[in-house]
């Protein structure tokens, strides 16, 4: 959890938001997002979920995750897959979702939707942190 010298802006970032459907047409692997931590200085720290591959994910292999570690950069945060074959970007909207961008070395890219489960500003103003 972000100390109180977080601004409202980068607390926004702490939450847990899933994409239950792949693409947009129900194919690929499923992603959830858990940002656990902010710092005052919009570091951000979490994990990227992933079921696994189907027929048409680019990338084939078991369900995982991965670390993110990164910094806010205005209603953004990039990181980069372990590996380094994907660059990763997360965009939080007005409404509270995300969206989800992979784009791989190979030059394959996909979006996907996140709907927000649970979210520390919404907490914070329910009186549930």
């Amino acid at each position: 959890m972000p100390e109180t010298d977080v601004a409202p802006a980068f607390r926004r970032f702490v939450g847990f938001w899933v994409n239950e459907t792949g693409s947009p047409k129900g194919k690929g692997r499923r992603v959830a997002i858990i940002i656990t931590s902010v710092d005052k200085d919009g570091r951000v720290r979490g994990a990227q979920l992933f079921g696994p591959a189907d027929a048409t994910s680019f990338d084939v292999g078991p369900a995982g995750a991965n670390p993110i570690d990164s910094r806010i950069e205005g209603e953004r945060v990039k990181f980069r897959s372990p590996s380094g074959n994907a660059q990763l970007e997360l965009r939080l909207l007005s409404n509270g979702s995300m969206t989800y961008t992979y784009a791989n070395t190979r030059g394959q890219t996909t979006i996907r939707h996140l709907r927000p489960v649970w979210r520390l500003t919404e907490a914070e103003a329910n009186g549930k942190r």
